[in-house]
């Protein structure tokens, strides 16, 4: 459905409509499309934002959905599915965050050469329409510097969910970048971040740099790594105050097994680098927490 009509987005015709004819309705989904040739121009219909955040769409649970396509912006209202940030299996930490924010942004459209302009001049038009406070860039490699415009056009997000990351190509960080940057960091209200591919060890650093207020990693795939030095790596991190909210970490290593996780125990015992903490495995999983 194309929304240059702006009624088709308006949660309230949308709730009368079902209460007045279809009050026995069990399933309710809703995609609209838009046209980007024009994003250029505010959208006429700004008055009237995607909401779906009434007692009666959470009730429902309801949520939105938005992806930033080659030619379209696609927005979707559509029933609750647990998110990877409210998979925890954790007691320490609450990584549920209300319906109020829980609009998602999902960016397929990812700009091939230096300019990023036009993926960012999306953005902030799908901001004229929505607030966003999670991010999905399933994007192989992206570059570190879009990442800081992207996090950059988006001061509200509370979770990242990034395929793999680049930190040195095509080019070094310009100085716009730098300075986004150096404001991010000190206004980041990011907690949750998964990264689904670690190449380098320098990507998690990159990380805990750009997301100080981080609660909860989650690193999918590990390349090659050495666990304990990993480990290690980070929670010194920790104890340098760079990124003192962190309170949990899970990791997948495919060959791990009861000797590592006890191994991993007994390095961070003799380091005295946590007290307080639990380390459990999960499958192929590691989870670390504590408090």
């Amino acid at each position: 459905m194309n929304c240059e009509d702006s009624s088709y987005r308006d949660s309230d015709q949308w709730e009368e409509l079902i209460i007045k004819y279809l009050p026995h309705l069990e399933k309710f989904s809703l995609e609209l499309s838009e046209d980007m040739d024009d994003y250029y121009s505010p959208p006429v219909y700004i008055k009237e934002p995607i909401q779906f955040n009434s007692l009666f769409w959470i009730d429902r649970q309801m949520r939105v959905n938005i992806t930033i396509d080659y030619e379209f912006n696609k927005y979707s209202i559509q029933p609750l599915k647990k998110r990877w940030y409210e998979d925890t299996q954790d007691k320490i930490i609450n990584s549920s965050t209300g319906h109020s924010q829980s609009n998602r942004l999902i960016l397929h459209d990812i700009p091939y050469n230096k300019s990023y302009e036009v993926l960012i001049d999306k953005i902030y038009h799908v901001l004229f329409i929505s607030q966003i406070y999670h991010v999905e860039i399933p994007y192989d490699k992206v570059f570190i510097g879009l990442l800081i415009q992207i996090l950059g056009a988006l001061p509200q997000l509370i979770s990242l969910k990034l395929h793999s990351l680049s930190i040195n190509k095509p080019r070094k960080l310009s100085s716009k970048e730098i300075d986004i940057l150096s404001s991010i960091k000190n206004t980041s209200q990011i907690k949750y971040v998964y990264l689904q591919k670690m190449i380098k060890i320098e990507d998690i650093d990159f990380l805990m740099k750009l997301c100080p207020s981080m609660v909860y990693l989650k690193i999918n795939y590990a390349n090659k790594i050495n666990v304990e030095i990993f480990v290690r790596n980070i929670l010194k991190k920790i104890d340098c105050e760079l990124n003192k909210h962190l309170r949990l970490l899970c990791f997948h290593i495919p060959t791990v097994d009861d000797e590592m996780v006890k191994q991993l125990e007994n390095m961070i015992n003799s380091k005295n680098l946590l007290v307080n903490y639990t380390i459990q495995r999960a499958y192929e999983h590691i989870y670390l927490q504590w408090k």
